[in-house]
């Protein structure tokens, strides 16, 4: 394995950071036709649909992998000690920051207020279950949906096994063997995979765990369960650690490693296929349904690598890349919770769901057209691009808002920018309940 010797800085990191941009605007692209679009229009059977659900299913993948890449790559840059490095404390804060908002999301003003009764009534409850059991009283005003595990976990609990592999290398002293304890745990989420789905088949929850964090593995509200998405966070972040470690993605021989890597995967996955009948029908049930939620993983895999030599081979003889584009891929974040805003009406319960279901069908009909559902896609993702691109002059406004409001804060840290924007929602929510009120 390569000794650590990071040379190249910001310039070798313009191909994650586009891959990021291009992963993002694939799920605005996504998500969006996906609520917009009639169904009667969605046809799996039909080509145009099912190229577009390929595409759509390899772009969590994707973003996780990349995900992963910048982090561990940032993370052993500098090589320094773990008492001392900034990297890891900063990526502690990250997993704290991403976790506060993974649930601040899922609080729905229209939720809390269908929860709660009159004034009396509330307040009767409230002193009643609080007494006894909070927990199940905040259950109840928030709703079972505010513990889905969606893509937002995800990648805090990725980032914080990482974390976690990275100190445990360091107190054994065996930093070198820092990538091949990052694939052994990728590769034990992908195998983990089958024996948790096939356990949920039989068992409501997994019984030494509460109804919360069940969710973390399986169970009604899982999206992006820890079995196997976290294993696309740790397979990015093996790659991540071998670019920190001298592997140059971007030369030839770089090039050709990773397209051995992407042939070999789906190799692999074709290999499981095909012999999934005879290995395993003597030893389980569906033998077929287990290999498929792997070899699945290792074909997304190896189309998130593909996509990383396009855009490398796109951008390896540019010394400039369009800064709009960039800022699309360094402010992933934002992006991501003002589109849970807008589409699905996180937060305040209001969005563009909330006016398809609320709006009959016959007056939506003929705007939820194929091709004018593709405008609106394209009219969608550029307010978002705009957004992007604006986003420092944002940022200054919303943190002078919040010193208006709240505090002065003596950073510009996340968890500051966490911490203020809760006050807001915790504002804005008493604001909201008044006025339901009247």
């Amino acid at each position: 394995m390569a000794e650590l010797n990071p040379k190249k800085s910001a310039d070798r990191l313009f191909f994650i950071d586009v891959t990021r941009s291009i992963s993002i605007l694939l799920m605005l692209e996504g998500h969006f036709i996906v609520m917009w679009l009639d169904q009667q229009f969605k046809d799996k059977d039909g080509w145009a649909y099912s190229i577009f659900g390929a595409i759509r299913g390899n772009t969590a993948p994707l973003f996780l992998t990349i995900t992963g890449v910048v982090f561990m790559y940032l993370l052993e840059r500098k090589g320094s000690d773990i008492y001392n490095s900034e990297r890891v404390k900063k990526g502690l804060i990250r997993v704290g920051t991403l976790l506060g908002w993974a649930y601040l999301v899922q609080i729905n003003y229209r939720t809390i207020v269908k929860n709660t009764g009159t004034w009396a009534e509330e307040w009767i409850a409230f002193t009643k279950e609080f007494h006894y059991n909070p927990f199940t009283y905040f259950t109840h005003l928030v709703g079972d949906r505010f513990y889905t595990f969606h893509i937002l976990h995800c990648i805090a609990i990725g980032l914080f096994l990482t974390i976690g592999i990275y100190v445990f290398a360091h107190f054994i002293k065996k930093m070198h063997y820092i990538p091949h304890f990052l694939m052994a745990a990728a590769l034990s989420c992908i195998f983990m995979q089958p024996v948790i789905v096939q356990y949920y088949d039989t068992h409501a929850q997994l019984p030494f765990l509460p109804d919360a964090f069940n969710n973390f593995f399986g169970g009604e509200h899982s999206v992006f369960s820890v079995f196997p998405f976290c294993g696309y966070v740790l397979g990015g972040a093996f790659i991540g650690s071998l670019i920190a470690r001298g592997f140059d993605a971007t030369s030839k021989h770089g090039l050709r490693n990773l397209l051995i890597a992407a042939i070999s995967l789906i190799v692999i996955q074709v290999l499981f296929r095909l012999s999934c009948d005879a290995v395993l029908s003597h030893f389980m049930d569906k033998p077929i349904h287990f290999f498929r939620l792997m070899d699945s993983f290792f074909l997304r895999f190896s189309m998130a690598l593909v996509l990383v030599m396009c855009v490398i081979l796109a951008t390896r003889n540019k010394t400039s890349i369009n800064k709009t584009l960039l800022a699309v891929g360094q402010n992933t974040l934002p992006i991501f919770i003002l589109h849970l805003i807008v589409l699905y009406g996180a937060v305040s319960g209001f969005g563009i769901d909330t006016i398809i279901t609320s709006v009959s069908a016959q007056e939506l009909d003929a705007y939820r057209q194929p091709w004018i559902t593709i405008a609106f896609a394209v009219v969608f993702i550029g307010i978002f691009v705009v957004f992007a691109s604006r986003i420092d002059a944002l940022t200054e406004f919303y943190r002078k808002f919040c010193n208006a409001l709240f505090f002065r804060p003596k950073s510009n840290a996340p968890l500051t920018t966490f911490k203020a924007m809760s006050g807001m929602l915790v504002l804005g929510c008493a604001v909201f309940q008044l006025i339901s009120r009247l």
